[in-house]
């Protein structure tokens, strides 16, 4: 059992920022795609359709990165708040308890396991059919360049 005693403030909120960021860009997005959309099926424009849809579809990429750079500011700092807090909190009360599993070892664990047992005996009757078919394949190579050769 391990328990995280510390947060980093500064690896949080790098983290929460990049997540919320990429969340409003793409609700933002999603919100100027649907209000295109609803302009178009209503025909509340004048003018060319495509018109239309370029100039919305800049806006929404621009309301798109002004709602990401808000949203990842905001998510900044909400990150490095809930560490403060955090930390706080955990100094006092104990941290978050996680149980940790190596996977490395655990892989190979199942792997020894699953892996069926080969005899020697059987090592060795693998061997003589693959020199077997090895004189097999040199004979019809020569075959073939003698053909090559006729």
């Amino acid at each position: 059992m391990k328990e995280i005693k510390k947060i980093k403030n500064l690896s949080l909120a790098n983290i929460t920022a990049v997540v919320y960021g990429l969340i409003g860009f793409f609700i933002a997005l999603g919100v100027a795609i649907s209000a295109m959309t609803n302009i178009i099926i209503q025909k509340d424009f004048e003018g060319s359709v495509i018109v239309v849809t370029l100039f919305n579809i800049g806006t929404g990429i621009l309301l798109g990165l002004v709602v990401a750079i808000v949203a990842g500011i905001l998510g900044w700092i909400i990150g490095f708040i809930s560490a403060v807090l955090y930390n706080m909190f955990a100094a006092r009360l104990g941290g978050i308890r996680v149980e940790l599993v190596d996977v490395a070892r655990k892989i190979k664990k199942e792997e020894d396991v699953s892996a069926p047992s080969i005899s020697s005996e059987e090592v060795g009757s693998v061997q003589g059919e693959n020199n077997k078919e090895q004189d097999e394949g040199e004979d019809n190579s020569q075959q073939a360049s003698d053909f090559n050769n006729f």
